[in-house]
């Protein structure tokens, strides 16, 4: 079981985390997180297949 996060480095817009989670890749996001801070999932997961982090509006 995995809590995952990701950092916005970017100076511009917002972005979120995202994990991609069991056989069917259902998507979970995290908070949205603008210009250098923290984007993180509330709640551990097992079974993830792919992370990231996406833009967010």
């Amino acid at each position: 079981m995995t809590q995952t996060k990701g950092k916005n480095y970017t100076g511009c817009g917002a972005a979120r985390h995202f994990v991609a989670v069991g056989a069917s890749l259902q998507i979970k996001t995290g908070n949205r997180a603008t210009a250098n801070k923290w984007s993180y999932e509330p709640v551990c997961w097992a079974g993830i297949r792919k992370y990231g982090m996406v833009r967010s509006q």
